[in-house]
C-alpha cells in the first residue's frame, strides 16, 4: 500500500490526531497549572480591553492611555477599600478578640446540653485563646509551608497581571502571531472565530460581575435586617470574594460571623445561614443560569465542568471552568459542528415539551 493510498493518509491523520490527544493529556497533566494561570492572564487582558475600549468610546484618548486609567482606577479603589476596610473592621476586631472567650463558653456550654454528639464536640472547643493550637511541634516546617503557598500564589498573581496588561495593550501582535501559525486559507475563518471568542468572554465577564453584584446585595440587604454592624462592607467583601471559588465564600463568612458573635449567639448561627443559602443559590442556580444567559453555557454543563476544573486541577482549575466551557462551546460549535460536520452550531433540536405539544395539538385537530 503506497503512501499516497487513502487508507493509508486516513490511518496517518488518526494517528496524527490520537498521538495529539495523548500529548495534549500530558501536557496537561504536568502544566496545567501554567496553562490555567495564562488563560487567567488573557482574561484579565480581555477584561482591561474591554473597560478600555469603552473609556475610549467616550473620549477619543489613545488605548494604552485607556488600560492605564483603568488600571489606575482598580489600584486606587484596591487601596481605598484596603485602608477603609481595615479601619472599621480594626475597632470591631478587638471587641471579638475579648469577647470570644465568653462566646467560646456560651458555644460549649449550649452544645454540651444537646447530647452525646453535642457534648463529643463541646469538649474539643478550646476554653481559651490560649488553647488554640499554634503549631509549636514543627513551626519551621509550618513556617515554610505557608512561605512556600504565599509565593506561588504571588508568582501567580505577577504573571497573571503581566500577560493581562501586556495583552490589553496589545492585543494585535499576539493576535497576528496566533495567525500566522495557520495555513493561509483557513485565516479567515480562525480570525472570525477569535472575534468571537473575544465577546463571548467579554460577555462572560458581564454575567460573573452581575452574579457577584447580586451575591454582595443579598448578603449586605441581610446583614442589615439582621443588624450585624458594618453590612455593606461586609456585603462588598462578599460579592468580591465570589471570584475565588471554595475558598472566598469560607473568608467572606468569617468576619460577618464573629461580628455577630459579639451580639448572640443565635445571630451568628442566622449570619452562618445566611451565607450558605447565598452561597448554594450562586452556584447551583444564579451563576448558572446568568452564564446560560450570557454566554449560551448550559447550567448543567457549566456545574460538569466545575467538578472536572476542580478534580483536575484544584482551585484555580474550578475558577477557570466557567471561561473554559464558554470557550469550549464556540470552539467545539465553529471549528466541529460546522465546519467537519457541515451543521449549524446555532440550530438547536426543539425541547421534548415542545415536541409534545404539537403532538397534542395535531392530534386535536
Amino acid at each position: 500500500m503506497t503512501p499516497d493510498h487513502p487508507l493509508a493518509r486516513r490511518s496517518a491523520i488518526v494517528a496524527f490526531v490520537v498521538g495529539g490527544v495523548i500529548l495534549a493529556f500530558l501536557l496537561f497533566e504536568h502544566a496545567a497549572h501554567v496553562f490555567l494561570v495564562a488563560f487567567a492572564g488573557l482574561l484579565l487582558a480581555v477584561y482591561l480591553r474591554g473597560l478600555a475600549a469603552l473609556l475610549q468610546r467616550f473620549t477619543r484618548i489613545p488605548r494604552a492611555v485607556g488600560v492605564g486609567i483603568v488600571l489606575f482606577l482598580h489600584l486606587g479603589a484596591a487601596v481605598l477599600f484596603a485602608w477603609y476596610g481595615w479601619s472599621s473592621l480594626s475597632v470591631q476586631l478587638d471587641a471579638v478578640y475579648d469577647a470570644l472567650p465568653r462566646a467560646l463558653d456560651r458555644i460549649r456550654a449550649d452544645l454540651g446540653g444537646a447530647g452525646p454528639l453535642g457534648a463529643y464536640l463541646a469538649d474539643r472547643i478550646p476554653t481559651s485563646l490560649d488553647d488554640l493550637p499554634t503549631g509549636e511541634g514543627r513551626p519551621l516546617s509550618q513556617v515554610r509551608v505557608a512561605l512556600a503557598s504565599g509565593m506561588s500564589v504571588m508568582v501567580d498573581l505577577a504573571v497573571m497581571v503581566i500577560v493581562g496588561v501586556y495583552g490589553a495593550l496589545d492585543p494585535g501582535l499576539y493576535r497576528r502571531g496566533v495567525l500566522a501559525l495557520i495555513p493561509q486559507r483557513r485565516r479567515a475563518r480562525v480570525e472570525e472565530v477569535l472575534d468571537e471568542l473575544t465577546t463571548t468572554l467579554r460577555w462572560w465577564w458581564v454575567g460573573r460581575m452581575t452574579a457577584a453584584a447580586i451575591v454582595g446585595v443579598l448578603c449586605g440587604i441581610g446583614l442589615a435586617i439582621m443588624g450585624v454592624p458594618l453590612a455593606a462592607l461586609m456585603g462588598l467583601l462578599a460579592a468580591l470574594l465570589t471570584f475565588i471559588p471554595n475558598i472566598g465564600p469560607l473568608i467572606a463568612l468569617v468576619p460577618p460571623a464573629m461580628l455577630a458573635m459579639l451580639e448572640s449567639q443565635s445571630l451568628m448561627w442566622g449570619v452562618i445561614a445566611l451565607y450558605s443559602g447565598v452561597q448554594f443559590l450562586e452556584s447551583y442556580f444564579i451563576t448558572p443560569l446568568i452564564q446560560k444567559r450570557a454566554v449560551h453555557v448550559p447550567p448543567a454543563m457549566l456545574i460538569i465542568f466545575q467538578v472536572l476544573g476542580g478534580v483536575l486541577a484544584g482551585p484555580i482549575g474550578l475558577a477557570m471552568a466557567d471561561p473554559i466551557a464558554a470557550v469550549s462551546i464556540v470552539v467545539v460549535g465553529r471549528f466541529y459542528v460546522e465546519d467537519v460536520l457541515g451543521g449549524d452550531a446555532e440550530a438547536l433540536p426543539p425541547d421534548d415539551d415542545d415536541d409534545s405539544e404539537e403532538h397534542s395539538e395535531e392530534d386535536d385537530d
